[in-house]
């Protein structure tokens, strides 16, 4: 079975993710607990971090939590349709997961960033 894996092992990955991210105008923002989601007109507009600071978003707002912890505890049920935060209280979590990160390309991403001094390097593939 072949797969593949980032040039300089999976640390390498997040650095050109993150430089991708931040040539294309975003940013990030560690240690940074999100309170809730702000919406306006039923969109999501950016977030309310722990601290008060409101960070709005340009394009998108994109989350890595839980289901749980997006629909019960940073948006409002008002934000939401009818009855959801009650499904949602009623999911209940598998006793097994696996944390898999899987990227099917066909051919190297079509960007540059410079991480380090030097251009980055796209994947390679291992058998």
């Amino acid at each position: 079975m072949a797969g593949a894996s980032p040039e300089g092992g999976s640390g390498a990955l997040t650095e050109a993710l993150s430089a991708c991210l931040k040539d294309h105008g975003g940013s990030i923002k560690v240690s940074s607990p999100v309170r809730s989601i702000k919406v306006e007109s039923g969109e999501a507009k950016g977030v309310v971090l722990g601290t008060g600071e409101e960070i709005l978003a340009k394009r998108a707002v994109v989350s890595n939590v839980n289901v749980k912890q997006l629909f019960l505890d940073m948006l409002k049920p008002d934000q939401l349709p009818s009855n959801f935060q009650d499904k949602v209280g009623r999911i209940r979590p598998a006793t097994f997961s696996a944390v898999i990160q899987a990227f099917a390309l066909n051919e190297a991403l079509k960007y540059q960033v410079s991480v380090g001094g030097g251009v980055h390097s796209s994947c390679k593939s291992v058998p």
